[in-house]
């Protein structure tokens, strides 16, 4: 039960970013799934993670095209909440938070899929393609101090390129960089370190003006949904950016559309990889008592791994929804969907 209400002390921060107190029930439900579930197969592993009924399916697919989700306000509260809770473990500089940016290629082989496109990886060894069909994201990350070593913690992450809809867009990457990292809605002077790749005028510039300082030189890097769109023409096999400006009206809102779920979606995985560290940070001892399981090596000095604090939850989630029923509205909203005929529901209902 402690960790569940380190959990939801969090989590339940983000309630104002939702129109519907339903809307954000079932994004909470999707950010238990996606803390607990044991494999990546998308939304059904979802479904599969809390013992749902098969019905559960459709509403969860509909959150990620939900206009109910506010997702910059999202992003923005998550932030805050994150920079209230973890304060003391923030790595600073001059008493500013540290914060790392890169960019991030996640395969994708869909080709009714918008802005996947074909994207070059630079690698120095020969155990990844050159060339991959994917989209290309671009990612922020708090640098939070995690016992001796440090967690990058990801407030946001998005789609920077792909899509085109207007052929008067001269926004680059560099630019979206930076608008993505001003607009997390820290309210202090802060530090960003990224590759040498943004130490560009387009960066430094807008961070400057913000009171923000650049230091160019890190990497990092950390997402599995498979939304296509029915509407889509198929891309060609040898394919780079979409130029939408000459489709219709009706096309490029449908775009736009998918394109708002895929980030619903992503801003869903990396709140949920957010609470993971979160939790091993704020009580580490209570995750290793209820990580119910053996590792030849534990290092006490380091703070449990998120793979561990998610066994921890998962084994620790029964308890939460049968303690819990009769007061939290979480636990109870998942109870009364689980599907008792099959192994995952009656492991959570007994």
């Amino acid at each position: 039960m402690r960790l569940w209400s380190l959990w939801w002390d969090l989590a339940r921060q983000l309630r104002p970013a939702f129109g519907r107190t339903r809307t954000f029930l079932w994004f909470a439900a999707g950010l238990a799934a996606a803390c607990v579930r044991p494999d990546l197969a998308g939304v059904t592993s979802y479904v599969r993670a809390l013992g749902l009924r098969r019905t559960c399916y459709g509403p969860l697919l509909d959150l990620f095209h939900s206009p109910g989700v506010n997702l910059d306000r999202l992003t923005r509260l998550w932030t805050k909440a994150v920079l209230s809770a973890l304060r003391p473990a923030l790595l600073t500089a001059g008493g500013r938070p540290v914060l790392l940016a890169d960019g991030i290629k996640i395969p994708k082989a869909g080709r009714k899929m918008p802005a996947v496109k074909k994207l070059h990886q630079g690698s120095e060894g020969n155990t990844k393609p050159e060339y991959i069909f994917g989209h290309s994201c671009q990612a922020v990350a708090l640098a939070v101090r995690a016992g001796l070593g440090f967690f990058a913690l990801p407030p946001a992450c998005r789609i920077h390129e792909g899509a085109v809809f207007s052929n008067r867009d001269r926004r680059t990457l560099l630019d979206k960089m930076a608008a993505l990292a001003l607009s997390l809605g820290v309210e202090e002077p802060a530090v960003l370190v990224a590759d040498a790749y943004f130490a560009a005028a387009k960066v430094i510039g807008p961070l400057l003006r913000s009171g923000w300082h650049l230091i160019a030189a890190v990497r990092s890097n950390a997402v599995a949904y498979h939304f296509w769109m029915r509407a889509m023409k198929p891309r060609p096999r040898r394919s780079g950016d979409q130029y939408l400006h000459k489709e219709s009206e009706g096309y490029r809102n449908a775009v736009r559309r998918k394109l708002r779920a895929y980030h619903c979606h992503i801003q869903l995985g990396v709140i949920a990889q957010g609470l993971l560290q979160a939790v091993a940070i704020l009580d580490a001892p209570s995750v290793w008592r209820g990580f119910g399981s053996w590792l030849r090596t534990v290092r006490v000095a380091a703070p449990p791994s998120e793979r561990v604090v998610a066994l921890a939850l998962r084994n620790a989630l029964p308890e939460f929804l049968a303690d819990s029923l009769e007061t939290h509205i979480l636990a109870k909203s998942i109870r009364k969907r689980l599907d008792l005929s099959r192994a995952e529901g009656l492991r959570l209902a007994s």
